[in-house]
Parts: structure tokens; sequence; C-alpha cells
């Protein structure tokens, strides 16, 4: 083994300075003062000819320098496999080029301009020679998100030879100048692993057609497939999917998304496939026939993830309907967004055994809300069966006019209360249930909805609880004494009303969970009062209140907290929220004396505590 050098540094010096006299001695003398104007002119050149030489002599030592790093311990394999990560994380963008503003230079925009343009993952050719050298021997990195940057698309695909590639095309359109360049890769599907067309912008009807002409020669490898076709634009006679599209993948496909995409009758997906998500606007893409849906699941033994929106199609009461019973024993994640009848349906037509997300959407017709909750059973039952050991620990109920919504997590952290809508990528919820109604749900239409789903639902685990309302104050389901003791292990509860606001001067009285919780330390019995055996809340411990403006459930819930420490069989209230809040601070220092802490947003010192 060849030991280390250990010349000094000073010993180096005095040699590299002997080379530079020897180079340099001949120029001794020569001054632009005293020496002729040609002279100094040969002699600069000669300096110039020696410092390119210099650098070339840099540039050998750099090399041999980086030679000895110890990222070049590692085998060019394991880089390329970096390499790979890092192309899926950071991908060459492009696709969209910021228009340059008119005006003045802004060192702020330029910079948001040049980021998107990035090289991405692509940079790492620009380090050195050898990872140059590794990143043009794996033709796979290339194939990663090949169009990308599509003016690159060409070149990428030449350099990914005949290795798998994904086709990622957020915006298809005629007048886009790029539309050539999705073309010339879908010439490459044979060895495409991922196709996605449409993803943030959905491809135009007129598009659509010469797109799906493409996609007749087959995918053997493909295992996921994404198209969303614009909604509201209309489509050419006959517009749908290739039914060859996907034959002689029997094994390969795992996950289809499709949006607004007609499918043919003759089209079925291979038995591989374990997410199946086909949503469409009812307004403009007929959807399958109930005998298409059952036809597909029935050949999707392994199928773990369906979401169904707006594609069953309504069924006119003279029409028959296939009695087909479908197994899906892997299923574990279920989305419907249909009309009553098409929920019933699907529910009675699949075997469901055990799912971890459930999410029904039922759009009201002419059935009664009790019927719904009934029919829909099954699905509740299978969700509690498969959240035996993972119960729900949070629990959304939002009421409106017109709607009923119901949603829980199974850990207590639940998003915050204000953010009624979350985007799908964002959802933390494994349960929701929405009945919606053409006409305005009164409260003893939503207390047989609370009743009937929470028969089939287990919610025993519960332990925060999130009260939400848009209008009045009705809430006669707080009164049922089964729902009550499902709830009986809650400890926490806020309560939020966003049509206090409105409906200010109409109400009288206090909030009814605050009506409620005051009425049930009372010593004599009233009939609004909980039903005797009945405990109201009993392990609750903390109650937030957001929006509250009505004097009088403040002064209720005062009442009541001094009450509740004196009550048997009931958790003493240790803690109470007020978060947008109308009450003034003495109001505060009432609450402060009959609980251990006190939050509220009055002032900076948002949290005031009294021993």
């Amino acid at each position: 083994m060849s030991s280390a050098p250990s010349e000094s540094g000073d010993s180096s010096l005095a040699a590299w300075m002997a080379f530079y006299d020897s180079r340099v001695s001949s120029l001794n003398g020569i001054s632009p003062r005293t020496s002729s104007s040609s002279v100094v002119e040969i002699s600069r050149a000669k300096l110039d000819q020696e410092l390119q030489n210099l650098r070339t002599i840099t540039s050998f030592l750099g090399t041999r320098r980086n030679a000895f790093a110890s990222i070049n311990r590692l085998h060019p394999e394991i880089l390329a496999h970096v390499f790979a990560y890092l192309a899926i994380a950071e991908p060459p963008s492009g696709l969209y080029r910021a228009r340059r503003k008119r005006g003045p230079y802004n060192a702020e925009s330029h910079e948001v301009r040049r980021q998107q343009r990035s090289l991405g993952w692509m940079a790492v050719t620009y380090v050195c020679r050898s990872w140059r050298e590794v990143a043009l021997a794996h033709p796979s990195l290339w194939g990663i998100d090949i169009c990308s940057i599509p003016s690159w698309t060409a070149e990428r695909l030449r350099r990914s030879k005949q290795a798998q590639i994904e086709i990622i095309w957020p915006r298809i359109t005629r007048g886009n100048m790029e539309t050539d360049d999705i073309f010339l890769a879908l010439t490459q599907l044979h060895r495409t692993r991922k196709l996605e067309l449409g993803s943030s912008t959905s491809i135009r009807g007129n598009v659509a057609k010469e797109l799906f002409s493409c996609l007749s020669a087959g995918a053997p490898v493909l295992e996921s497939f994404f198209c969303a076709l614009q909604s509201g634009q209309p489509l050419a006679q006959g517009l749908a999917l290739p039914s060859t599209f996907l034959v002689g993948n029997d094994s390969k496909l795992r996950s289809v998304d499709l949006m607004n995409v007609p499918l043919p009758l003759d089209l079925f997906f291979p038995s591989s496939v374990v997410e199946l998500r086909l949503r469409a606007a009812s307004d403009v893409i007929p959807g399958c026939t109930r005998g298409h849906i059952l036809a597909l699941l029935d050949r999707l033994p392994r199928l773990q993830t369906l979401e169904l929106h707006n594609t069953i199609r309504y069924l006119p009461s003279k029409s028959t309907e296939s009695n087909l019973l479908v197994s899906l024993p892997l299923l574990q994640s279920l989305r419907v967004t249909a009309g009553a009848s098409a929920c019933i349906w699907l529910v009675q037509h699949l075997s469901l055994r055990s799912l971890t997300d459930l999410r029904v959407y039922v759009l009201q017709e002419n059935f009664s809300p009790k019927a719904i909750c009934t029919a829909l059973r099954p699905a509740f039952v299978a969700f509690s069966r498969a959240h035996h050991l993972d119960p729900l620990q949070s629990l959304c109920i939002r009421n409106s006019p017109q709607r009923s919504d119901i949603e829980g997590w199974s850990t207590l952290d639940c998003p915050d209360i204000e953010r009624r809508y979350v985007s799908p990528g964002e959802e933390t919820s494994v349960f929701q249930f929405i009945l919606t109604e053409s006409f305005d749900m009164d409260a003893d239409t939503r207390t047989v909805i609370l009743e009937e789903t929470f028969d089939g639902l287990d919610i025993r685990g519960v332990k925060k609880l999130r009260l939400w309302s848009d209008g009045g104050y009705e809430e006669t389901w707080l009164g049922r004494p089964t729902i009550l003791e499902s709830l009986s292990a809650v400890e926490d509860v806020c309560i939020c009303d966003t049509g206090m606001g409105s409906t200010l001067p109409l109400v009288r009285g206090p909030m009814p969970f605050v009506d409620y919780l005051a009425r049930s330390v009372l010593v004599s019995r009233s009939p609004y009062n909980p039903p005797t055996g009945t405990v109201f809340f009993p392990s609750l411990r903390r109650i937030q209140l957001v929006g509250v403006c009505n004097e009088e459930s403040f002064h209720a819930l005062l009442f009541a907290l001094e009450r509740r420490r004196h009550q048997t069989g009931v958790q003493a209230i240790k803690e109470v929220e007020f978060e947008m809040c109308r009450l003034g601070l003495p109001l505060i220092k009432q609450f402060g004396e009959v609980v251990e802490k006190v939050i509220h947003d009055l002032h900076p010192e948002a949290e005031v505590e009294w021993d």
C-alpha cells in the first residue's frame, strides 16, 4: 500500500517558485518605460500563453483532486440510484414560461422566472465529467417525467433508448405549439409506465379524438393511467377510450383515474387494478350503465380503492337492472357521489367486508332520510368492522338548512373547524357521510339522520366532537339517549355557528349544546332535560366556542360550569376557550373563577389562568 505524500507546504511552494522563475526569468529587465512597444507586446503575449498553460495544469490538478473525493467511492450504480430519487423529486421545470412583465428590471420577478425554468435533477450532469457519464449511461433516468420540458422531449426519448418512460402532460390544446411533442411521446406507448393526460388543465373535446387515436396502439407495461377531459364542452360523436388500449396488459396496470372520459361497453380493465376512479360532470358525460359498472367491478378482485363520482346513471322506474352481487374482498376505500337511488343500488350490489375509508355524498331524491341511512347501513357496518382496533376518535357534525354532514377521524388531530372544505389531497378524515335535500331539513329530520347513521357506525371511542351549524338553533338530537350514550366518552367539544351574525335578532335563548348542558345540572327535571338515566357528556373536560355572540349562551355556560363542579357522576370541566366571541373581560374573569384555564383572543395575552 502506498503511503500518503509528506512534502511540506513550504517546500512545495519553493518548488513552484523555482519553476516560475525558470519560465519568466527571460523577461527580467523588460519594462514599458524602458523597452520598445513591440518588445512589451511580445512579452505580454508570452505571459498570456504561460497563464493559459497554467490554467490547463490547474484543471488537471483539480481533476486529480476530485478523484480522491469521498463521493467517488460510490459505485456508478449507486450514484444512478441517487440520481433516480432526485429525478423523481426534482424534475426539470419549464412547461409554462412566465411572461416577462413590462417595466423596469425587478430582481425578485427575475428569480421566479429563472426558477420556473430550472434544470432540476439534470443539473448533476454539469457537476463533473464522471457524473455526466453516469447519467448518460443509465437510460431509465431520462425516461422519468419525460415531457416536463416539452422542447426536450425528442432528445430525452433518444437518451432513454428502450427504457420505460413516464409521460405527464398537464395541458393539451389545439393551439398549443408543443402538441407535436406529446404525440411524439405517445408513439412510445409500448414502453410507457405512467401516463397522465390533462393533470391540471383538462383536455378539450376537439383534441380528445385525435389523442385517443394514439392510444389504440396498446400499453402492455402501463402501471398508472390518468386522463381528464374538459367539462362543459361538447364531445365528438362516438368519442370514447379505445377498447384496445389495455389489450395485452394483464398484470401491470394498478391505477386508473378517468374524469369525463366516456367508456365503450366492451372495455374492461385488467384484474391487476387496485385503484379505480371514474368521475364525470353529470351534465356533460353520460354515466356508465349500471350493468357495465358491475361487470367492470366483477373483474377486479384485487380492487382496494373505488371512487365513483356522478358516473351511475339514473334508472327510470320502468327499467330493469342487473342483480349481480359483486364481491370485493380487498376493498378498503369507497367514495361515492350520486343520487340516493344510485348510492342505495351500489351498496346493495357490493359485498363489503371492511372499509378503512368511506365517503358517501348523497344527492337527495324521493327517498326519506331514514330509508337512505338504513340502506347504507352495510357500508357503515363494514367501516366499523375495519376500525374495530382503530376506532374513530374525532367527529364533526355540520348542519345547514339543506345539508347534513358527518365526518370522522381515527386520531385526535382533526383539522380546524373553520376549514370546512378541504381539497382531496389534504384530506385527513377517514369517514364522511353527506346527505343533501332539495328542501330545508328540520331538526327532527337531522336527528333521524344522525340516529340511523350512528346505529351502524361505532362512535363509542370518540373523544373530540365538533359541532358546526349554518342555521338556527334547533338541535333536538342532543336530547336523544341513544346518541348521548354513544358519545359518552367525549372529552372535548367545539361549537361554531356561522349563522349567528344573520340570525342573531331572531334567536332567543342560548345555543342548543349550552342549553342542554345547563339543564342537565338542574336538580328539578324539565321537559327539555335529557331523559332520566341519561348523563349529558359525563367525560367532558374542555369546551371551545367559536364565533358566538349570544350573551345568553355565555351566562348559561357559566351557570352550567358552576353547577357541574358539584355534580356527581360527571367530570368537572377544566378548560374553556373563546375564539372570535363577543364577551367582555369581566365575564371572562367570572369564567376564571369556575374553571382552571380560560383561553381567549380579546388581547395579545390570549391565555389567562387563575389559581
